[in-house]
């Protein structure tokens, strides 16, 4: 039996190349592509290098992700523009004890850092390009920013709607109740005119309380339209 498992992006974050594309980042374990589903749950596993060595992250009070939409052009966003997804790691979530064989093993809790998203996060996410931004911040005071990996990610519309409740209606409506009172037309006590089932007007005899039909008659077209009355009454 295939468990369900949340999908993986792997990053091999080298330092002295903070602006490499990010799909030359991608370490074993890692799924083919920077394109993630939209609705799925989604897992970046970042390893901390300068080129092949290993670094300590120990010096780290925080590393942040960021997701937001790029500016035209498919440039990074402004500083000021509101995330689509972020998550920061504190300093003792991060594991600084990660060796290179574990993270060449690729499993996917070996990773100096993890920023696990559910699928209702990622659901948020329009489909598109997006600008994917990782960066630390330093322990020493006052701490500083160091960018650690950033670029372009594909978020994928994956076809599936979402569950949830039922969306409340966009008008007003009337419930059976009100439904009843606005359309089904009830004859006062004393009225002697009445409409049948909304097909039929019907008149009243005052002697015997019964209604009849009123109708036209034509005689099969061959006379002149004239008023008729139903002999048959009913209650």
């Amino acid at each position: 039996m295939t468990a369900f498992r949340r999908q993986r992006i792997r990053l091999k974050i080298d330092l002295g190349n903070p602006f490499a594309d990010l799909s030359d980042l991608l370490a074993t374990g890692s799924d083919s592509t920077p394109q993630i589903a939209r609705g799925m749950d989604l897992q970046f596993e970042g390893g901390a290098f300068h080129g092949d060595t290993l670094l300590d992250v120990s010096v780290y009070s925080s590393i942040t992700l960021e997701v937001k939409l790029p500016r035209a052009g498919r440039y990074a966003p402004d500083e000021a523009d509101a995330p689509l997804l972020k998550l920061v790691v504190a300093n003792a979530d991060l594991n600084a004890a990660l060796t290179s064989e574990e993270w060449d093993a690729g499993a996917e809790d070996d990773a100096h850092v993890v920023f696990a998203f559910t699928g209702a996060q990622t659901k948020n996410v329009s489909a598109g390009n997006r600008w994917l931004a990782i960066y630390a911040t330093t322990n020493d005071d006052p701490g500083r920013t160091v960018p650690l990996a950033a670029g372009l990610v594909t978020f994928a519309e994956e076809g599936v709607p979402s569950v949830g409740d039922a969306p409340e209606p966009a008008v007003e409506y009337y419930d059976k109740e009100t439904s009843d009172a606005r359309y089904v037309q009830k004859a006062p006590a004393d009225a002697n005119l009445r409409v049948k089932n909304g097909k039929a007007f019907q008149l009243v005899d005052p002697d015997t309380g019964l209604w009849h039909d009123l109708f036209v008659y034509t005689n099969n077209g061959t006379e002149p339209a004239r008023l008729h009355i139903a002999d048959v009454g009913e209650a």
